[in-house]
């Protein structure tokens, strides 16, 4: 089981059509079907009906793409929290003359307060 995997089968309940889906998704409708046939495989249940009218999940499908929707929800959290703590790394470095610190701070702590965090 992988990130993509869930992606596929959230964004195929989306739409209920894997040609819209594959389009979404910027893959082939083959290769959809092919990547969906093998996580039904892998998991051993099937997660969609495919008919001519669309692509509709089975009962065990709605729960797997429930819990996969959350995962993936989680996933992205986790991604944008570790963009936010490398941009906490980041510091400001200020080299200056021994009798110019004091002003060069005053200015740093006034821009400080105005800037919102």
């Amino acid at each position: 089981m992988n990130i993509e995997q869930l992606t596929y089968i959230v964004e195929v309940a989306k739409v209920k059509s894997l040609a819209e889906a594959a389009k979404t998704l910027n893959i082939s409708q083959s290769a959809l079907s092919q990547a969906i046939t093998k996580f039904e495989a892998e998991l051993d249940i099937k997660i969609f009906n495919r008919t001519r009218s669309g692509t509709i999940p089975t009962k065990e499908g709605d729960l797997l793409i429930a819990k996969s929707q959350n995962a993936l929800k989680a996933i992205y959290q986790i991604e944008d929290e570790a963009k936010q703590m490398n941009h906490l790394n980041d510091l400001l470095r200020i080299t200056v003359i021994p009798g110019l610190i004091g002003p060069i701070v005053d200015t740093y702590l006034d821009f400080k307060k105005m800037t919102p965090p």
